[in-house]
């Protein structure tokens, strides 16, 4: 069941554009890790070298923008599959109405930015990789609760967006080769 959510994010006017290319990176960066190819958290190919034989026959004009449309797509199923008992859960692949419609008003005729094209097959490898993007290390996200395959975490609400997503992106480092551990907090029905 789909849930309308918002992430209550305060007086969210407009997302500046700087934030959702950012957001996007982040997106892609997890997408990426979670590739067949790299950690396989999920069943996923769109991002990996044989993806582009497929994907060339049936959009030859925008293959790397479908390619991403499609990980972005596979990676928010994946998360909505596993949160769906969980009523106002916010994850990096769905943000919120709000953020969603932000960000796919911006990219709606633009350019997706780049993921990394070679594979990130260690927590080490996209500790680095989130490392390069934003600059900084992990902040050490407060775990509230993990069930199963799904974490909530603390997030203060005064965050903007992209602050929030880039919480959500540490988050993944908690995974192992097990597979994916989904980090989400609660934002509101």
């Amino acid at each position: 069941m789909f849930w309308p959510v918002s992430a209550d994010f305060a007086n969210l006017t407009a997302l500046p554009a700087a934030d959702s290319l950012r957001i996007l990176q982040l997106r892609l960066i997890i997408a990426r890790a979670a590739q067949s190819d790299s950690m396989r958290w999920w069943a996923d190919n769109s991002l990996t070298p044989d993806a582009t034989l497929l994907l060339d026959r049936l959009f030859p004009r925008s293959i790397e923008q479908s390619r991403k449309r499609l990980a972005l797509h596979a990676a928010r199923a994946r998360h909505h599959a596993e949160l769906d008992s969980m009523p106002g859960a916010v994850h990096l692949f769905d943000l919120g109405d709000v953020v969603e419609f932000e960000i796919a008003k911006r990219f709606q005729h633009d350019s997706f930015p780049d993921f990394p094209a070679s594979s990130i097959t260690s927590i080490e490898e996209l500790t680095a990789t989130l490392a390069d993007l934003l600059g900084h290390s992990s902040p050490r996200p407060v775990n509230r609760e993990q069930t199963g395959r799904v974490r909530e975490i603390e997030i203060d609400r005064q965050l903007t967006p992209f602050q929030a997503a880039e919480l959500l992106a540490w988050s993944y480092l908690a995974n192992d080769a097990g597979g994916p551990v989904l980090p989400f907090f609660r934002g509101r029905r």
